[in-house]
């Protein structure tokens, strides 16, 4: 596995996310994100320019695509959509369970823990304002949840990345279960 797209993506990843929350527009209207292509292109005039100084460019069209990937993953992890969907639901069936509509009865015991802040005096803070999330409560509350969704965004991330059909056909046939695509089908 070449290394060289996923340094150039890790340490482009910060320097767009930085720039989308310096320039407090989100990118993530319009398919593909203009910052991504936007990056695509400079790193495509420098391939060029390589190119022509050493005859041979820096980064392959799969390497870029990769790169390109990597930069659209982070960018949609980055802007405030993910955050603006994701961090009301965390605490929305605790804080908007009625008698009325009976969420505590029918599905509250489906809710884990460890993905939800049920507390109504934290969800209070949240929920109505006048409070900081800067207390010790509140960060005790809500770390625990915003790390276990972060992680499953990694993750999920990074399984968009992987790509078992770009392995070797041998090293994609010692993996249990994996199917390899053939001109005439699938083997096992």
């Amino acid at each position: 596995m070449n290394w060289k797209p996923i340094l150039v993506g890790l340490v482009l990843i910060p320097i767009n996310s930085l720039l989308i929350l310096l320039a407090r527009v989100s990118p993530t209207f319009a398919v593909p994100f203009y910052n991504v292509i936007l990056f695509l292109f400079v790193l495509l005039v420098i391939n060029g320019f390589c190119r022509a100084v050493r005859l041979q460019p820096i980064l392959k069209p799969s390497e870029l695509g990769l790169i390109y990937i990597m930069l659209s993953c982070s960018t949609a992890l980055t802007c405030n959509h993910l955050l603006t969907e994701l961090m009301p639901v965390i605490g929305y069936p605790f804080w908007y369970a009625t008698a009325e509509n009976e969420w505590k009865s029918l599905f509250f015991r489906y809710l884990p823990d460890w993905l939800t802040v049920s507390d109504l005096r934290i969800l209070r803070g949240y929920y109505e304002g006048g409070s900081s999330f800067h207390r010790s409560a509140h960060l005790q509350a809500w770390l625990w949840p915003i790390a276990c969704w972060s992680t499953f965004l990694a993750v999920l991330v990074w399984s968009m990345l992987y790509d078992p059909q770009s392995m070797d056909v041998q090293g994609a046939a010692d993996l249990p279960g994996h199917r390899i695509a053939t001109h005439n089908g699938y083997a096992k």
